[in-house]
């Protein structure tokens, strides 16, 4: 067999689709983690005496963290699917930003201001998309998938802010328009029956979030209360909406079972 009839197959093979024996109906599962793409930025912050002593960046991203993914295929064509799936974002751990202000006396700092705000972070989505699979060079069982996802967060925060021996607390939420999405995957199966695969997987989500609204529910902050608080752009006495990035890049394992 000579070299070029040994490249003709090869491509070939790699771009022949492979055949799902009365396949109709799978459902699967996955865990996975997500990397977070863009971010909002907060930073924790030490002062002495005007002075900047230490800086540290931290950014707040819906889809970064720990991944679960549910969903299930319908065989619209022989290799090809319609995939409707659930994904969770946990996103522990939450983000911590601190600052701190100090007066330096004698040699001795004494902070007179410490403020600590914690958030904790879910994201949701619910995403359709059409995959094929194919089987490349014979050996490996792929699949590929591209599609629209709707996306919607919660995030809470907790401040705790020190002054002198004074120490406040505030617990509330911010909320955000939901949002539409694109998302997309690459994978490989590998059988290990007629009706159990294994797979694995690299996919990722293009959206955003617009910040509406602040919830302040529990507040001994002196100047804050209870009550909500909108987000507006170019309006006085308002702050402007942020836009906070979840888009991710996400690598997955899972397990699929034949319904079908």
């Amino acid at each position: 067999m000579n070299l070029r009839l040994i490249i003709t197959s090869t491509l070939t093979s790699a771009l022949t689709i492979f055949a799902q024996t009365n396949e109709k109906f799978n459902c699967y599962g996955s865990i996975g983690y997500g990397f977070g793409s863009g971010g909002q930025l907060f930073s924790s912050t030490t002062i002495e005496n005007i002075e900047t002593t230490e800086r540290k960046d931290h950014y707040l991203n819906y889809g970064q963290g720990i991944k679960f993914d549910f969903g299930l295929q319908y065989f619209m064509m022989e290799n090809v699917a319609l995939q409707v799936g659930f994904n969770y974002t946990p996103g522990a751990p939450g983000i911590k930003t601190e600052y701190s202000r100090g007066v330096s006396v004698a040699g001795i700092t004494s902070s007179i201001l410490d403020s600590t705000v914690e958030y904790h972070r879910h994201m949701f989505g619910l995403k359709a998309m059409v995959v094929p699979r194919f089987e490349i060079l014979e050996l490996l069982n792929m699949h590929t998938g591209v599609g629209i996802g709707f996306y919607w967060n919660a995030l809470s925060y907790e401040t705790t802010r020190t002054i002198a021996d004074s120490t406040q607390t505030e617990k509330g939420s911010i909320k955000s328009a939901p949002s539409l999405g694109l998302n997309g995957l690459i994978g490989v199966d590998y059988p290990l029956n007629d009706l159990l695969s294994l797979f694995g997987e690299v996919g990722f989500d293009m959206t955003s979030f617009r910040w509406t609204k602040q919830k302040i529910k529990e507040t001994d902050i002196t100047g804050n209360s209870i009550g909500s608080y909108n987000f507006e752009k170019d309006t006085p006495n308002q702050r402007p909406p942020l836009r906070v990035s979840g888009s991710n890049w996400r690598l997955s394992f899972g397990v699929r079972y034949i319904i079908q």
